[in-house]
């Protein structure tokens, strides 16, 4: 099917009285285009969304179990990263009826990109903030361990023991995330970028 709707557009730009017929393409590339998007969009919202699950989730475990500051800790950084996700979405505006297909896609991918860079950043700084008052939890408040660590090592080395944890950290969190926006959207962004591909194709033929 996608085949023929092809070879009406080329028509169309080959013959001017049948001009008509690039509008089917168009008419197919714009489904095309919003089924892609709303998938996106979708996966989006589920993503966001599972933050505040997650909230209470550390906010009952950590409080039931260690501290309640540990807890309200947790659970206001996964309510951070909800409100920041929720803010990104509601940004977002459906293609128009008559609009142009090609260049919302093209501006649709670029505010992507831009929202996953942002959050590379976020889970590069996110994940060592996380993690390090946790495991300051543990080490010095739940065990012996932390305070012979710091004696053995000397405030300075010690001081760089953390940097150097903090660093691996935020590489774990970036390669991560990543990991995870390929398997969330790597299908979904590699027939958005398909669709961009072929519509520019069909524009130089």
């Amino acid at each position: 099917m996608e085949k023929s709707i092809e070879d009406l557009w080329k028509e169309g730009f080959k013959n001017p009285e049948k001009l008509a017929t690039p509008k089917v393409d168009e008419d197919f590339y714009r489904q095309k285009s919003m089924l892609i998007t709303e998938g996106m969009r979708k996966t989006q919202k589920w993503d966001t969304y599972l933050a505040l699950p997650l909230a209470v989730v550390f906010q009952v475990a950590f409080a039931h179990y260690y501290t309640w500051w540990l807890g309200t800790y947790t659970a206001a950084l996964m309510l951070l990263l909800f409100f920041a996700g929720y803010r990104h979405i509601k940004k977002q505006k459906p293609l128009a009826v008559g609009g142009d297909v090609y260049h919302y896609l093209i501006q649709y991918r670029n505010k992507l990109k831009r929202f996953i860079r942002r959050w590379t950043v976020y889970m590069a700084i996110g994940t060592p903030v996380f993690v390090l008052p946790t495991y300051y939890f543990f080490f010095f408040e739940w065990s012996d361990k932390g305070p012979k660590i710091l004696e053995k090592l000397g405030p300075t080395s010690f001081a760089f023991f953390v940097v150097g944890v903090a660093i691996l950290l935020s590489v774990f969190g970036t390669i991560a995330y990543r990991l995870s926006v390929l398997a969330l959207y790597g299908g979904k962004l590699r027939k958005l970028n398909q669709a961009i591909a072929d519509m520019e194709g069909l524009a130089k033929e």
